[in-house]
C-alpha cells in the first residue's frame, strides 16, 4: 500500500478507535456513577476538578459549559457524597472554592471510589504491559498532545453552533403546546427558554432532526437515533411559558435534564425508559400526570414545597427516597403519597412502569 494510502487508513482506523474509546468512557462513567449515587455530570465535573485542582464554581462553569446554577446542584451532591469541599476564597470572602480531595483524603472518606478507579488503573497496567517504556513515552505524549485539540473543539462547538443549529417556530396564536419526540433522543434539556413570540427555540450540537409544527405540536425526528451517543450530539428544547404544555418522548431517552418550573406543564410521559433523568416541576394546575413507562436507571423528579404528590411503581425499586425517607429496595407493586396530599385537585401523579434502580422525589 502506498503511503498516503496507508496514512489515510490509519487516520480512519484512529477514528474509528477514537470514536469507540468515547463510548465506552461514556458507559464507564455511568457504571461508575450509578455505582456511588451521583449522575454523570457529577462525576465529570469531579474529574476536571481533579486533574486541575481547586477553583471557583463559576470557573467549572466555564470549564464545563453549564450554567452557574447547574454547577451549584453538582458541588451540593458532590459535597453531599464527601467528594469535594466548599472553602472561602481568603483573597475574596464573596466567592467560594471547590476543592476534591486530595488522594489519602480519598482512600479514607470514599474507599469505593478509590477502589473503582484503583481497578480502572489496575485494568490499564495490564492492558500496557506488552509495551515498551519507549512506545508508552509514545503513547503518552500522543495523549498530551490531543488535550488542547480536543479543548479547541469543544470551545469551537460551543461558540460556532450558529445558525445550522438553532432552529425556531413562532407561536402564531398557539394556546397550547406539545413537545413529542417521535423516535426517542439520546440526550436532551427542556426548559421555558424560548422567546415571547416564539413556540420554541432548539439548539443543537450534532444532527439536526426533522421537526414539524402543526397547531401547536412540535414533532421532533431523528433519522439516526442511538441511545449511547454522546452527549456532543446533544439538544436543549426551549419552549413557550405562555402556553401550557405536553411533552412526549416515545422510544425512550440516554439523558434528559428538565427544567420545567417555567413551564405551564399538563403532563410528562416517557416511553421506552430512560437511563438518567431529572426532572425540576413548578407548580401544577389540576392532576398532572408524569408517566415513565419502560423502566429507570436513575429518576430525581424535584417540586416546590408544598405541593402533592402521588406515587405508584410497577417493577419494584432497588433504591427509593421520597421526601428525606429512604425506603431501600422495594419489589412488586408500589403507591406513596406525600404528606401534603390530601386530596385535593392540584397534585402531581407520577407512574413508573418497569421498574427503578435508583428512584428520588423531592422538594426543594
Amino acid at each position: 500500500m502506498p503511503g498516503a494510502d496507508r496514512r489515510a487508513e490509519l487516520h480512519r482506523e484512529l477514528a474509528q478507535e477514537w470514536r469507540r474509546l468515547g463510548s465506552e468512557l461514556v458507559l464507564l462513567t455511568q457504571a461508575i456513577s450509578e455505582r456511588l449515587g451521583v449522575n454523570s455530570t457529577d462525576l465529570q465535573c469531579l474529574g476536571i476538578l481533579t486533574s486541575a485542582g481547586a477553583m471557583t464554581a463559576g470557573e467549572l462553569a466555564e470549564r464545563t459549559g453549564l450554567t452557574t446554577g447547574a454547577v451549584t446542584g453538582v458541588v451540593d451532591r458532590l459535597e453531599q457524597a464527601t467528594l469535594v469541599s466548599r472553602d472561602r476564597d481568603p483573597a475574596d470572602r464573596r466567592r467560594v472554592i471547590v476543592r476534591p480531595l486530595s488522594d489519602e483524603e480519598l482512600r479514607r472518606r470514599a474507599p469505593e471510589l478509590d477502589a473503582v478507579f484503583g481497578s480502572v488503573a489496575q485494568g490499564g497496567a495490564h492492558a500496557d504491559a506488552a509495551y515498551t517504556n519507549d512506545q508508552l513515552e509514545l503513547v503518552i505524549d500522543f495523549l498530551r498532545r490531543s488535550h488542547p485539540v480536543i479543548q479547541n473543539q469543544i470551545a469551537g462547538v460551543r461558540q460556532g453552533g450558529g445558525a445550522a443549529g438553532d432552529i425556531s417556530a413562532p407561536l402564531a396564536g398557539a394556546a397550547s403546546g406539545r413537545l413529542v419526540f417521535s423516535v426517542g433522543v439520546s440526550h436532551v434539556g427542556i426548559d421555558a427558554g424560548a422567546g415571547v413570540d416564539e413556540l420554541y427555540r432548539a439548539h443543537f450540537e450534532g444532527t439536526v432532526p426533522e421537526i414539524r409544527v402543526e397547531d401547536g405540536t412540535v414533532t421532533v425526528r431523528y433519522r439516526r437515533f442511538s441511545l449511547f451517543e454522546g452527549r456532543s450530539r446533544g439538544s436543549r428544547f426551549g419552549l413557550n411559558p405562555a402556553i401550557p404544555w405536553e411533552i412526549e418522548i416515545r422510544g425512550g431517552v440516554a439523558a434528559c435534564t428538565a427544567d420545567l418550573r417555567g413551564l405551564q406543564l399538563r403532563g410528562l410521559e416517557i416511553k421506552g425508559g430512560a437511563s438518567e433523568l431529572e426532572i425540576d416541576l413548578g407548580a401544577p394546575t389540576g392532576m398532572v400526570p408524569l408517566r415513565l413507562i419502560g423502566g429507570a436507571s436513575k429518576l430525581t423528579v424535584r417540586r416546590p414545597a408544598g405541593t402533592a404528590l402521588t406515587l405508584a411503581v410497577r417493577g419494584g425499586i432497588s433504591k427509593l427516597a421520597m421526601d428525606g425517607q429512604e425506603f431501600g429496595a422495594i419489589g412488586g407493586q408500589v403507591q406513596l403519597r406525600s404528606r401534603e396530599h390530601q386530596g385535593g385537585a392540584d397534585h402531581y401523579a407520577l407512574e413508573l412502569t418497569g421498574g427503578a434502580s435508583r428512584l428520588t422525589v423531592e422538594t426543594r
